[in-house]
């Protein structure tokens, strides 16, 4: 019994930002990936993405997982129900599940922050649908959502997009 218990050990972890996994999304953004749920016991996975000016993320309603930013560079119009704010360097946001929220980069920097999604799961849906970067490069994808990427946020990850980036 005790092998069985120590299997089931998680094991601590240091990593550099360099030493991460690199995706880059559909949208042009730029995911660093520091833990998934494989590492955590499904408790948490931690991401890092660098969206291009104009960029964000579609109003949507997680099912599953809460989620937590913390603003690093740029400013993100953040919707979550019907609060609006605009978020910059320093702010955190928390955005309970079950709640419709979206964001979009403002000003013609890109934004950076740092995202938890509580538990894990959703970090899996980026790396699905993302291409890995092997070095850093400043080519960018522009696509929209395609439909079968909102089927499949909605029928795995139990996301339902329920309307365009905030404007």
């Amino acid at each position: 019994m005790r092998k069985q218990q120590q299997a089931n050990m998680l094991t601590p972890y240091v990593l550099a930002r360099d030493h991460s996994q690199m995706v880059r999304t559909p949208d042009g953004a730029t995911m660093f990936v520091y833990a998934t749920g494989a590492q955590t016991g499904n408790t948490v996975a931690v991401v890092e993405f660098i969206f291009p000016p104009g960029g964000g993320f579609p109003m949507h309603i997680h099912h599953n997982e809460d989620e937590a930013l913390y603003i690093l560079e740029g400013t993100l119009l953040v919707v979550s129900g019907e609060t609006r704010s605009e978020a910059g360097p320093g702010t955190f946001i928390y955005g309970p599940r079950n709640i419709p929220h979206g964001y979009r980069v403002l000003g013609d920097v890109p934004v950076r922050f740092v995202e938890s999604f509580l538990p894990a799961g959703l970090e899996q849906f980026f790396l699905t649908i993302g291409k890995p970067i092997t070095g850093q490069t400043g080519q960018e994808v522009k696509e929209v959502f395609k439909p079968s990427m909102k089927a499949l946020l909605a029928e795995k990850y139990h996301v339902d997009i329920v309307g365009p980036i905030p404007q």
